[in-house]
């Protein structure tokens, strides 16, 4: 299903690194690194790709054409920059449901 509503907020302010507990395995640790090091470049610079911090994988920039966009977890590779995301359900509300009839009911 993916990720829930601020289910990124533990690991953009590090929570794996400070609760072992809750947080066992080290890919949640490396997720939290990397998430910690592209929000904090976009934050100094506007772009998460540059500053202080090493990021594993380029954040493409985000365009109508092709719209890729970056999948983040903890195997960071390029394989992990996609396209289109969730496709049907974009096409589904831009083009399918202006189409369909309009029912007033008295």
């Amino acid at each position: 299903m993916g990720a829930d509503h601020t289910d990124d907020v533990p690991y953009v302010f590090g929570k794996p690194f400070t609760a072992p507990l809750l947080y066992s395995a080290e890919s949640h640790r490396d997720l939290s690194g990397y998430m910690i090091a592209y929000w904090t470049n976009f934050a100094r610079t506007g772009d998460p790709n540059e500053g202080e911090l090493s990021v594993p994988v380029t954040w493409p920039t985000f365009n109508s054409t092709g719209q890729k966009f970056l999948e983040l977890n903890s195997k960071m590779n390029e394989s992990y920059v996609v396209e289109n995301m969730r496709m049907p359900f974009v096409d589904l509300w831009n083009n399918v449901m202006p189409s369909l009839p309009i029912i007033i009911s008295e």
